[in-house]
């Protein structure tokens, strides 16, 4: 009897002990162990991280099973140093649930970082082993050698990974950028190609990677080398070509990139609008005659449409640019034949008036202008009216420039109009009738205040009041006035001599200053960079004037275009010192930050 006792004493206690057990586990309930988790964050939060830890800490006494409360507190640890203490956690939770992959790849990381490097990759293999020819094992794997900067061994994982799964694709993204850290620029290029011919991403979004890349100078020449070696391959050939072609035109090789970006027109028709792109950036560098080539290629597979005279207005004008005045004298006559019934045609004739301007044939330049007098839309009939206006005082006709712009009205646009009441202005100061000059220069900038010649005129106006009166002027306004002209009209070493003339005035004169202003314009613009800088010098050095801090920055502003870089940030730098509130100060500043900036900080 007393045995059969203890017997059923003893298996109550130990059934008491389960049930106690069993209850103290089902104590912490999701709802109170979540609770208790997101106040041990908030303690971490703002830096009690003793106190987060001892709040986790109760939590895993009642619940060393629960993988939340684990790796939270295995986190803790972690963050404050102790990582022993995580490791031991993590490591006593797992030899019960070597399914929780979770819990195991953190213990794989800490293990690295401890420097255990072997008991890492166990944690690792361990994890592959619970679906090896799955990915997503091969993803904690990749994160835990990620956390760890294990470069290498990152490589070999995914290399792994993709024979597992029969995927070369997989982690491509991924190994890019690794290849990419470690300067691998061929091998990561290689990778961004494999990820565009993947399922979740696209050939253009590739290309975008690569070009990202190429920006920085010195991955460039082997993301081209390796570019090139796969260019004949059809698996990328499309993101091949759109990369080539960005980093070629990132170059300034227009050639080169019209030949990639021709490739991917022709491999899909439907990517003609890329061309347009290539087309107007390749003007925007410079390349008008690649520029011209490629609307030649968009002309040829878009339909007819009001679009193609705009595309031809546009390569008319590349043509210009590259010397090729006769084709664009054809091209802009086509355009005014062929859409005479639209705005495009007044583009086209006045595209040709202005070839025929620039090289020297003016009376043909009216002659076409002309033509758009009669237009049904009155903004280019202002426009015309204006060349008309300039071609004649090219020629000398003054009095007939005078009518020409004379024919302003109320109806026009105020841009325009502001422009015609400017230039009758000009006339009358070219003529030496300054107090007409006054009343036309007023009119331009009280009724168009809000237009670019209002300052223009302010200028004129203050150099005519300061220089006389009521028909008693000095000869020298006279002079500058004849200066203005003969800039106006190209001749521009006669224009310097009378220039030099009035600018060797004395004191601070506002017509000395303004004379040697115009004076180093046109030095700057006949490439006379010595002498312009020395005017500009003159005036910023020893003329204490409002326009001093203007010319300082022209002579760091010269600098710069010379590439002289040092000089530049000088005189920039000289600016700020000697006119520290002027807008041009900001300006130097703002300009000493473009200089001295790499390269690929702007990318």
């Amino acid at each position: 009897m007393r045995d059969r006792f203890l017997i059923r004493l003893t298996l109550a206690v130990v059934f008491a002990s389960l049930v106690s057990a069993a209850s103290l586990q089902a104590q912490v309930s999701a709802s109170v162990r979540d609770r208790s988790l997101r106040e041990a964050r908030d303690l971490a939060r703002t830096g009690n991280r003793e106190a987060a830890i001892r709040r986790v800490e109760a939590l895993y006494t009642q619940a060393p099973l629960d993988g939340t409360v684990v790796q939270s507190l295995a986190g803790l640890l972690t963050d404050a140093g102790e990582l022993e203490r995580a490791k031991a956690i993590l490591t006593d939770y797992t030899a019960q649930r070597r399914d929780d992959t979770r819990a195991l790849s953190s213990l794989a990381s800490l293990h690295f970082r401890t420097g255990e490097s072997g008991r890492g990759m166990d944690m690792l293999e361990a994890i592959v082993a619970r679906a090896p020819k799955e990915v997503w094992p091969y993803h904690l794997g990749l994160d835990v050698l990620s956390e760890n900067n294990m470069s290498e061994a990152i490589i070999s994982h995914i290399e792994r990974a993709r024979r597992a799964v029969d995927d070369s694709t997989v982690f491509a993204v991924e190994a890019a950028r690794v290849h990419e850290e470690m300067k691998q620029f061929g091998p990561a290029t290689h990778e961004y190609l494999r990820a565009g011919t993947a399922k979740n991403m696209s050939a253009e979004i590739a290309a975008e990677y690569i070009v990202a890349m190429a920006r920085h100078s010195e991955a460039r020449p082997a993301v081209i080398a390796a570019l090139e070696k796969v260019r004949s391959l059809a698996l990328f050939a499309q993101a091949t070509a759109m990369s080539l072609g960005e980093i070629y035109l990132m170059d300034a090789d227009c050639g080169h990139a019209l030949e990639m970006i021709s490739e991917l027109v022709d491999m899909e028709p439907s990517n003609a609008g890329v061309l347009i792109i290539f087309a107007r950036r390749a003007a925007g560098a410079g390349c008008y005659g690649e520029c011209a080539e490629a609307y030649d290629l968009v002309l040829g597979h878009i339909a007819k449409e009001h679009k193609v005279a705009e595309y031809l207005i546009e390569k008319a004008r590349c043509e210009e640019g590259a010397g090729m005045l006769e084709n664009a004298l054809s091209t802009f006559d086509m355009v005014a034949r062929e859409y005479e019934a639209f705005k495009y045609a007044d583009e086209g004739l006045m595209g040709r008036a202005q070839i025929f301007r620039d090289r020297g044939e003016v009376e043909k330049a009216i002659a076409a202008a002309d033509r758009v007098m009669g237009s049904r839309y009155s903004e280019n009939i202002f426009r015309a009216v204006l060349f008309q206006g300039d071609c004649r005082v090219l020629l000398g006709s003054l009095d007939d420039a005078f009518e020409t712009y004379d024919r302003v009205g109320t109806d026009w646009v105020p841009q325009y109009a502001q422009e015609a009441y400017f230039n009758l202005g000009e006339i009358s100061f070219f003529r030496g009738e300054f107090d007409d000059a006054q009343s036309y220069y007023n009119v331009t900038l009280r009724q168009y205040p809000d237009e670019p010649r209002a300052n223009d005129a302010i200028d004129r106006l203050l150099l005519i009041k300061s220089s006389g009166g009521e028909g008693a002027y000095r000869p020298e306004l006279a002079s500058f006035g004849r200066a203005l002209l003969l800039k106006r009209q190209g001749h521009l070493p006669e224009a310097t001599e009378t220039l030099k003339e009035v600018g060797g005035m004395e004191g601070e004169d506002p017509l000395r200053v303004e004379s040697l202003m115009l004076l180093s314009e046109i030095y700057v613009e006949q490439g006379f960079f010595n002498e312009a800088i020395s005017t500009y010098k003159l005036i910023g050095d020893s003329l204490k004037t409002p326009a001093s801090a203007l010319a300082l920055e022209a002579v760091g502003d010269i600098y710069l275009t010379l590439d002289r870089i040092d000089d530049a940030v000088r005189a920039y730098e000289d600016v700020i010192l000697q006119f520290p509130l002027s807008v041009s100060a900001g300006e130097a500043r703002r300009k000493i930050d473009l200089a001295t900036r790499e390269p690929d900080d702007e990318a």
